[in-house]
């Protein structure tokens, strides 16, 4: 989630998520594999003398996701400050404090991120949290489609900075679908509480 003001294309308004953050046990691998899965490439945000990696992930120049080694709460270089944190379900998701990198500069195309879903055991309880936290409203889709989580004002948001079409666009949408977010659904199977991340 993001702190950020409304005048500049590539920031975000409070409570709006903004950046993917992929933890993983091996760096260099999983940039090779999104590489050459989604086009990424990778530069090390961390200064050399620093024992961990903090790779920023470029689609066409603008950034697009990180990768890291790192856990706890840490400055991500000169980029901004995070800290992970687990919903009352269980779902792990991180906090971002902005610096320089103000969130993801590419959204909704080929190889970047589109959208976040939670996937949780109990949607209302877990939706409670995060509308204390956050601010967010939840609107009931129905049984088969879940909760589109929105944050109002948003679509005003990206109308004014970087999607001067989306209210045309999105002419057939459910009323309030530009300030989306997200959304919530239960889980399948054996899933566990976590975050999804889709791209287009």
């Amino acid at each position: 989630m993001a702190s950020g003001t409304m005048d500049n294309p590539h920031t975000y308004p409070q409570g709006v998520t903004c950046w993917i953050d992929a933890q993983v046990p091996d760096a260099p691998a999983a940039a090779a594999f999104y590489g050459e899965l989604l086009g990424w490439e990778t530069q090390d945000a961390l200064p050399p003398d620093v024992p961990a990696s903090y790779l920023i992930a470029t689609l066409d120049g603008l950034d697009a996701a990180a990768i890291d080694l790192v856990d706890g709460p840490h400055d991500a270089g000169p980029g901004g400050r995070w800290a992970e944190l687990r919903d009352p379900q269980g779902a792990v998701f991180r906090l971002w404090q902005a610096r320089k990198r103000l969130g993801s500069q590419v959204n909704n195309a080929p190889g970047s991120w589109n959208f976040s879903d939670l996937h949780t055991p109990d949607v209302e309880r877990d939706l409670d949290f995060y509308r204390t936290v956050f601010g967010w409203e939840v609107e009931d889709m129905g049984p088969d489609a879940g909760a589109m989580i929105t944050v109002p004002g948003y679509g005003d948001h990206l109308e004014s900075t970087v999607d001067p079409d989306i209210r045309t666009r999105q002419a057939g949408a459910p009323e309030g679908f530009a300030d989306a977010i997200g959304g919530a659904t239960g889980l399948e199977g054996d899933e566990q509480p976590h975050w999804h991340v889709s791209s287009p």
